[in-house]
């Protein structure tokens, strides 16, 4: 892949290199997974039921397009902090806690995913929030940071990094548990 070299492209920065890459990387083993199986694999769910694989996928990509897409980067692309609407936690807690699949955790109703998704609508959404998330933190300037209301101040690399991939990792985690559980 070509690293655009212009000035004011964070891609020139080490950390967010490595954060896309991860994100990426993430992202391409849990697609490319669940797509070497049987076409009935995205509609499995745990025992306890839960959502299925697909769900879980969709999950992941709306999380990324409505939270940090929409949310995060679009205020970094701006030049916001979110310094002047968002208190800073007392203690941030540790971003990398996202990859933590041991407390269940409540998603927000804006994040739940469609019942009737297909695995195909699934993959694809994700893949296109990924391209799309690649440019806008293309086009953010430098130094770009945002305040979280759990984990205080992120750079773009650990919000990409720690914040996105840890997420989706998590998840990937859950549909291996899946997997697992149904002879995957």
């Amino acid at each position: 892949m070509d690293t655009p070299q212009r000035e004011g492209n964070p891609l020139a920065n080490p950390q967010t290199t490595a954060a896309l890459v991860a994100l990426e990387t993430e992202t391409a083993s849990l697609l490319n997974r669940i797509g070497n199986l049987p076409p009935e694999v995205p509609g499995l769910r745990s025992p306890e039921g839960g959502w299925t694989i697909a769900q879980i996928v969709q999950h992941v990509a709306v999380t990324e397009e409505t939270i940090i897409l929409n949310r995060y980067v679009a205020a970094m692309r701006r030049g916001e902090t979110g310094e002047d609407r968002t208190q800073a936690p007392a203690r941030p807690a540790d971003p990398r806690i996202m990859r933590n699949r041991s407390p269940k955790v409540q998603t927000f109703p804006e994040l739940e995913p469609d019942p009737a998704v297909t695995w195909e609508e699934a993959r694809s959404h994700l893949e296109t929030v990924g391209a799309r998330l690649r440019e806008a933190a293309l086009a953010c300037p430098p130094g770009t940071r945002h305040l979280h209301p759990r984990f205080g101040m992120l750079s773009l690399a650990t919000l990409i990094q720690d914040v996105a991939a840890g997420h989706l990792n998590r998840h990937r985690q859950q549909v291996e548990e899946i997997l697992s559980q149904n002879g995957y």
